[in-house]
């Protein structure tokens, strides 16, 4: 009996954040111009885990993110969202690498958003932090196309959450997209030659 009653109360908390969230999003978006968003919450939800707060840290980070890639420059709002770690430099020097990738052959991207979060899973941790795999969908259009055709992408990734100087940020990330393992491989090469030099 006791297990159902906080199975209950598990769910209540859930849909009432999932409800904060839809609500706030939809109330940002008609006062910012900035579209909705799809958030699906994971199978299994812990009481302890706010599911909102977290979208709003993936939603920032992934939205400032790509509006590096539009500017080509990294945009001073996504170290908001992110901590420079050991782990999250990577992904931050391949950002950089993506940027002047682009600027080198001109290929641009406008009218970028966050279309959808799916919380494959989120647990939180022994320190605090929260354990995340999430598949981040993203649309965009590409500079110079006449026609203005919206692509799509995603990834799929793993990333840690956690409070930092009182503001939850991530500090971990991880993919398995090509575009991150060749730029990764790009910078070691870099690394290594400036080693030897």
């Amino acid at each position: 009996m006791k297990r159902i009653v906080k199975r209950i109360q598990v769910a209540a908390i859930a849909l009432a954040l999932a409800v904060v969230f839809r609500t706030s999003v939809t109330a940002a978006s008609s006062t910012s111009g900035e579209p909705k968003f799809e958030l699906i919450l994971p199978e299994k939800q812990y009481a302890e885990i706010d599911y909102a707060s977290v979208a709003a840290v993936l939603y920032g980070y992934f939205s400032e993110y790509h509006k590096s890639i539009e500017s080509l420059e990294i945009s001073p709002r996504l170290m908001h969202y992110v901590v420079d770690t050991e782990n999250t430099h990577l992904y931050l020097c391949a950002l950089r690498y993506g940027i002047n990738w682009r600027k080198a052959i001109g290929m641009g991207i406008a009218d970028s958003r966050v279309k959808g979060i799916d919380l494959k899973y989120a647990r939180p941790l022994p320190d605090g932090s929260i354990d995340i795999r999430a598949y981040i969908r993203v649309s965009y259009r590409y500079v110079g196309d006449e026609t203005k055709t919206i692509a799509q992408s995603g990834d799929l990734w793993e990333i840690n959450v956690g409070q930092v100087d009182g503001a939850l940020k991530i500090t971990l990330l991880g993919s398995q997209s090509n575009d991150y393992h060749t730029a990764k491989q790009r910078i070691q090469e870099n690394l290594i030659k400036n080693a030897q030099v």
